[in-house]
């Protein structure tokens, strides 16, 4: 049985990157990777930080190959924002602990949110950090507001972390960003950055309108665009 503390789920370039940062503050973690192909190639791999320094292994972290029975005070969660709610619901937490959920897309639930602008990237068995990420924090639902505490923990040099008053607008707003960036760059086989320079194209600002109506709907007068 794990005498660890932090369960961290999901080995994209977000579970990536705040595992990075875990291992630069010293945190010691399980990090649940269900792909069995990935979580071998995980427990081997290099870290590459921004300033070049190379570290050997993830050796703050053990690779569970079940998801963990016994409660976790803190639990960090990086998946597809259609499976967040149900695998929070599901996830091992000890009664006063503390979850958060980074993920984009439209969640609910009582725990805090994240969201990250950025990322890291594999390169032939090296983890790649970014030199410059922001993860915003803030609480979705629940009673304690541990966005501070989330803050902190994850903070460091290329990874900047900011609380958040009002999350739920702010991932709506990466909702439409998502929305109009993903499927436009794959059709139009561009970059991301390339894309600003066609924001006021008739299929971008149509693509905002219509997301524009289906926010307000669900948010009201609460809801501003920017």
């Amino acid at each position: 049985m794990s005498q660890v503390d932090l369960l961290l789920v999901g080995a994209g370039p977000v579970g990536s990157l705040l595992a990075s940062a875990l291992m630069h503050n010293g945190k010691q973690f399980d990090w649940y990777i269900r792909n069995e192909e990935v979580r071998n190639l995980a427990s081997q791999l290099q870290i590459r930080f921004p300033d070049g320094t190379l570290k050997p292994e993830f050796g703050f972290a053990n690779f569970p190959d079940k998801l963990p029975k016994e409660k976790y005070n803190v639990v960090i969660t990086c998946v597809k924002s259609q499976q967040t709610e149900h695998l929070m619901a599901q996830l091992p937490l000890a009664v006063d602990g503390h979850r958060l959920a980074v993920a984009n897309g439209l969640i609910h639930g009582d725990h805090h949110l994240g969201l990250l602008y950025g990322g890291a990237y594999l390169d032939e068995g090296v983890l790649v950090t970014r030199s410059s990420n922001t993860l915003l924090i803030g609480s979705l639902g629940s009673i304690v507001d541990d966005s501070a505490y989330f803050c902190d923990l994850l903070a460091c040099d290329w990874l900047k972390t900011q609380i958040t008053a009002n999350i739920e607008i702010l991932q709506w707003h990466k909702l439409c960003l998502n929305c109009v960036l993903n499927p436009l760059t794959a059709l139009l086989d561009v970059t991301n950055g390339k894309m600003l320079d066609s924001l006021e194209s008739p299929l971008v600002q149509g693509m905002i309108c219509e997301l524009q109506l289906v926010a307000h709907r669900h948010l009201g007068k609460r809801w501003i665009y920017r």
